[in-house]
């Protein structure tokens, strides 16, 4: 979805991997943000063509409109949900008019269906997420998908592009007005 984009900035960036995945796709301009410092080392030693810089989704530090593209995987299941708008509208404003937001987390599916049914429409690998899902201590997922996606988007001034639930993922993708 970022394909298109000159620069881009992956925040919650962990060990690297989305950001590299983005350098590779061809966007010259990558950047990576998280709040871990050592995730940040570890990340830039194995990634030496991206940009990698310590701060929180609430608070990057960029000038306003810098990026053209923004990713998010795996982030806003992780933060509480008064920061997940505090980030949506800091996205805002660290992004060019027209930007684009892709946001991957878990899916609700996994919390919501029965043993049977993830079995019987995903197979053995529905089982593995359902597990993963019931015994991974994750404080702000059920938070997470209570969020009607369309308001919170339309209240950081993004218009809803796309919303997938698919199984691992929901896929958000987000354009800024």
């Amino acid at each position: 979805d970022l394909n298109n984009c000159q620069s881009v900035i992956d925040i919650g960036c962990a060990g690297g991997h989305t950001a590299n995945a983005l350098r590779t796709s061809g966007i010259d301009d990558v950047w990576a943000l998280d709040a871990s410092p050592y995730l940040l080392k570890h990340a830039a030693k194995f990634y030496q063509d991206i940009k990698f810089i310590q701060g929180l989704a609430e608070n990057t530090g960029f000038e306003s409109e810098r990026f053209d593209g923004i990713g998010a995987c795996f982030l806003f299941h992780e933060i509480p949900p008064k920061y997940s708008s505090k980030a949506l509208l800091e996205f805002a404003r660290i992004l060019k008019p027209g930007g684009l937001v892709s946001i991957a987390e878990p899916s609700p599916i996994q919390l919501d269906e029965n043993y049977f049914k993830m079995l019987k429409t995903y197979g053995w690998l529905g089982i593995y997420f359902k597990i993963l899902a019931n015994h991974v201590y994750e404080p702000f997922v059920n938070a997470w998908h209570k969020i009607n996606y369309k308001e919170w988007a339309e209240q950081a001034g993004f218009e809803l592009i796309n919303d997938n639930v698919g199984m691992p993922i929901r896929h958000l993708l987000l354009r800024k007005i």
